[in-house]
């Protein structure tokens, strides 16, 4: 895995967030040459083994057909086999889905009546947002910019501290009191910064099972990375501690993250 090891001190918190984000990219990379996907094949309810052996069966006659051609011989037999074979291959699909879908219907009773409907409400669409909204007896939004703007402004209003009420601004100040005490901690006892072996402890606490996150990487791939790179992964975590600032992620910029790589581990 190629990986530009970069001094993690002179980078700023968006430089750490591009840093991290170059990390992630690289090693599902990686895992994507190393590693072989696994695609899900979704199998038709109603195919059976008669329409298998049919299909097979149109197949070898293409095959065949191709071998002629190469071999410049006459075509006219093969071609009115194999038309005779897919009309038989269309004839055999159309019977046998038909089948199935009467067996399907037959099977609603008193008991399972809702069982149709209920599948096929689930794959409806969902109902959609309005595009535009009535701002005044003549007046509607011209876009969904503004039909959003309007229903932000409705349901969550800018809290201005002017437009408090007394139990309010009361609820202000202690929240503000607290913050205050909270910073003063915070800055005459910093947190230690973490050790190798601590990280390392950690993440390899993580249960292997567990389905990976966002970043798709699984513990298993965050231990070998932590092997390969420790140095790197100790000065990220410290680099992304509150003391200095770096908690506050792109994904809507209002939920806090640490280090999209392990800080899981941390959590759990």
């Amino acid at each position: 895995m190629s990986l530009d090891i970069v001094n993690i001190d002179s980078l700023s918190t968006d430089q750490i967030d591009t840093y991290i984000n170059n990390i992630t990219q690289t090693i599902n990379k990686t895992c994507d040459v190393i590693f072989r996907r696994k695609i899900p094949q979704q199998k038709i309810p109603w195919w059976t083994e008669e329409l298998t052996e049919i299909k097979k069966k149109v197949i070898h006659l293409h095959h065949r057909l191709q071998d002629l051609k190469r071999g410049k011989k006459d075509l006219t037999n093969i071609i009115s086999e194999i038309n005779e074979a897919r009309d038989e291959y269309s004839r055999k699909i159309r019977i046998t889905w038909r089948d199935h879908f009467r067996n399907f219907c037959n099977k609603q009773d008193r008991e399972n009546v809702w069982s149709v409907t209920n599948r096929l409400l689930k794959s409806t669409p969902q109902p959609q947002p309005p595009a535009t909204l009535k701002i005044d007896e003549n007046n509607y939004t011209k876009s969904t910019n503004d039909t959003a703007e309007k229903l932000m402004s409705k349901f969550f209003p800018e809290d201005n501290p002017i437009d408090d009420s007394p139990y309010h601004q009361q609820i202000r100040n202690e929240n503000a009191s607290t913050q205050n005490t909270l910073n003063n901690i915070n800055t005459q006892n910093n947190e230690p910064a973490f050790t190798n072996e601590e990280i390392k402890e950690a993440v390899y606490d993580m249960n292997p099972k567990k389905a990976p996150g966002v970043d798709h990487l699984t513990s298993d791939i965050c231990r070998h990375f932590i092997d390969m790179y420790p140095a790197l992964i100790t000065k990220l975590y410290n680099s992304s501690s509150p003391e200095n600032g770096w908690r506050r992620g792109d994904s809507g910029g209002v939920q806090y993250r640490a280090v999209e790589l392990n800080w899981r581990g941390f959590q759990s």
